[in-house]
């Protein structure tokens, strides 16, 4: 998998724009659908920018993200069930 031309980042960069204009803060369902939408489109756009060879470093970053919840859910988890 090739990474994006400068055409294709700003075609992804503009997708990101026009959800954006429909974003809403509202607590609704409605407000919910457009983060969502702003989301999938900014998601899409970093997954087009991280080559095959840097997933390993990207996955170890969320992981390490991940580990102070992990870290309390599992003494939460041993607590409660011990």
């Amino acid at each position: 998998m090739a990474l994006p031309t400068p055409e294709e980042v700003q075609s992804l960069i503009a997708e990101i724009a026009n959800v954006a204009q429909a974003y809403s803060a509202s607590p609704d369902l409605n407000g919910y659908i457009s983060r969502v939408q702003v989301i999938a489109k900014a998601k899409k756009l970093a997954q087009s920018l991280i080559s095959p060879e840097q997933l390993p470093n990207y996955h170890g970053l969320n992981v390490r993200l991940l580990h102070p919840f992990l870290s309390v859910n599992s003494l939460l988890t041993r607590c409660l069930f011990d």
